[in-house]
Parts: C-alpha cells; structure tokens; sequence
C-alpha cells in the first residue's frame, strides 16, 4: 500500500509568477508598442544561430504569447525590422 492520502479543505498557495525574463526591456518596449510601430535588430553577421537572432525570437515569442499581438517581421540584408500588426 502507498503513502498517499487524500485531503480535504486544503488552501492553493498563490503561483510564484514567471521565470525572470532574459531580455526585461522586450517587456518595455512591448508595452509603449502601438499598432504600426517596428523595432529594428541589427543581426550578428548574418550567423543562423546568433544571439540576435535568438532575441528577435524571444522578442516575437513575448509579443505573441503574453500580450497577444500580431507582429510580423522582415530580414533586410543584416537588419530584421518587427512590426506590430494588431
């Protein structure tokens, strides 16, 4: 037999709230962004895996995941510029 047991009447302790941001600035400027708006990202070299590339990720990941925007994003040579769409 296991050690488990049920339990009633058992309070649900508050969450701890999310994992501290990388990039707390994205939080910022997300906030202040209207439609129409773009933020350009200079790219490092043009690398696949830079950490540029990883920003601008994470960037369009927090737009659309906590403050549901619509955002769309263009490379142009070593620049990609993101807008806010809706």
């Amino acid at each position: 037999m296991t050690d488990l047991k049920i339990e009633k009447n058992v309070p649900l302790p508050d969450k701890q709230g999310r994992r501290k941001s990388k990039y707390p600035e994205h939080y910022e400027l997300l906030e202040k962004m209207e439609v129409g708006d773009s933020i350009l990202f200079t790219l490092d070299n043009c690398k696949e895996n830079s950490a540029t590339n990883k920003r601008v990720a994470s960037f369009l990941g927090t737009a659309n995941n906590i403050y549901k925007y619509k955002m769309s994003a263009r490379k142009q040579e070593e620049t990609v510029r993101v807008w806010r769409v809706a």
